[in-house]
């Protein structure tokens, strides 16, 4: 299981401000389940990697580290945390395969 280390005060925003304050579980970086951030590679496959590994360990944070992802379809789940950090960008790829079908309403 790939998890990644970041400072809590990075999410200190997402604290509430009576007693109860929220517990994080795990963090996970695509990054180390092959994403690259580098605006070329198609990085959905490994951030929904990295939800899919988040939903399994009952629950975390899914950290984007600073980076532009390409991206087509990703699958947010439950008690899952898409945290984006400044710098980082979600870049909507161009091509449309790489983009699940979606359900008619």
């Amino acid at each position: 299981m790939a998890t990644a280390t970041v400072p809590m005060a990075a999410f200190a925003s997402h604290r509430r401000d009576d007693s109860h304050s929220m517990i994080f579980g795990q963090i996970f970086d695509p990054r180390h389940f092959g994403a690259k951030g580098d605006g070329k590679a198609l990085d959905s496959i490994d951030i929904n990697a990295a939800i899919d590994a988040c939903t399994q360990a009952g629950g975390g944070v899914v950290y984007l580290s600073p980076g532009t992802y390409r991206s087509g379809t990703v699958t947010l789940k439950s008690n899952v945390t898409l945290y984006i950090e400044a710098g980082a960008n979600i870049l909507g790829s161009t091509d449309i395969h790489d983009y699940a079908p979606q359900p008619k309403a």
